[in-house]
């Protein structure tokens, strides 16, 4: 008893729950949100999915007919007639989007607040969405610390490594790391460098979170992106290899 209640205080469990039900929840969002996008996109067949996607939802629940959906996304309806029990399916289907939406964003609000307190100094560094992820890949902050530079930067690239290393295909250069606007807005000759350097960076600041280092201001921050802005510039065109 005295286990358990001592796991429920543990940040560790807490943040992999919070990460995991993040996960699902987003992919659960995502296939609620293109099924209604491509219902609505087959009533108003002049209404362009991509550069509205955002507003169809919203749009949808506070419509009360089809027509009147017409008239909140200022297209033309088509002469498709829609029953009112057809119509409170697409209306109920929009209303759970948008609720699931909500749930998502409570849930990352809380993964926000709980990695930047566990783990300060990696979530200024990374955001603290992706410092949680790493956290929970790497099953608690005590063993992410411990883990070097390369482990860093390749986790949640697993499926890839093991395929490198059953298959000879090339090693993967980044896991959840390719997410900060670091690596994936960099060109992608450089991608590789960037990823290096800045998982050897998170994996110092996983090291003064877990033994109690001084925690990471801007000040450390901004060095690291100059580091950054310096790998772009001696690199600005792509080698042989990337040509």
């Amino acid at each position: 008893k005295l286990g358990v209640a001592a796991a429920a205080h543990d940040p560790d469990r807490r943040l992999e729950h919070l990460v995991r039900a993040m996960d699902e929840m987003r992919a659960s969002h995502n296939t609620l949100e293109s099924r209604i996008v491509e219902w609505v996109g087959l009533f108003l067949s002049s209404l362009d999915l991509d550069k509205r996607r955002s507003e169809i939802v919203k749009a949808t629940t506070s419509s009360q007919s089809l027509d009147d959906l017409a008239i909140i996304l200022d297209v033309t309806p088509t002469n498709a007639e829609v029953g009112l029990s057809e119509w409170e399916g697409v209306h109920g289907w929009a209303v759970s989007t948008l609720s699931q939406a909500d749930c998502l964003n409570n849930l990352e609000e809380a993964v926000r607040e709980l990695a930047t307190e566990h783990l300060p100094s990696l979530s200024l560094l990374l955001g603290p969405i992706l410092a949680a992820q790493l956290c929970v890949t790497a099953h608690g902050r005590a063993r992410l610390a411990r883990f070097p530079a390369g482990t860093i930067q390749v986790l949640g690239a697993e499926k890839a490594f093991f395929s490198h290393l059953r298959q000879g295909t090339n090693p993967p250069k980044h896991g959840h790391i390719f997410q900060h606007p670091w690596i994936c807005r960099s060109p992608r000759w450089v991608r590789g460098k960037i990823s290096r350097m800045l998982a050897s960076k998170a994996a110092i600041a996983a090291r003064v979170d877990h033994f109690g280092g001084e925690t990471w201001g801007s000040k450390q921050v901004g060095k690291i992106e100059n580091l950054v802005h310096e790998i772009r510039e001696r690199y600005p065109n792509p080698t042989s290899r990337w040509r």
